[in-house]
């Protein structure tokens, strides 16, 4: 059973959450961003910012998934 919990970055309520106390969303974005500024040479600034396109990009993505695999016209 799922116990909700507080992410620790945007303190917004979740059901699950990382090892590290973050929400999916939070990771993502995170994790993107690590991966960015070690891959490219782009400043924190460029890196968070294409951080917050791509984790927006998959977040939409997923949603519009999850939309479409329940809706009552699938399938």
């Amino acid at each position: 059973m799922a116990q909700e919990r507080t992410c620790e970055c945007c303190k917004r309520s979740v059901e699950v959450d990382s090892e590290v106390g973050l929400c999916f969303v939070c990771e993502t974005f995170q994790t993107f961003t690590a991966i960015i500024k070690e891959k490219t040479d782009l400043n924190d600034g460029d890196a968070l910012d294409l951080a917050a396109v791509l984790s927006d990009h998959i977040r939409s993505e997923l949603v519009e998934r999850l939309q479409v695999s329940i809706s009552p016209d699938c399938g």
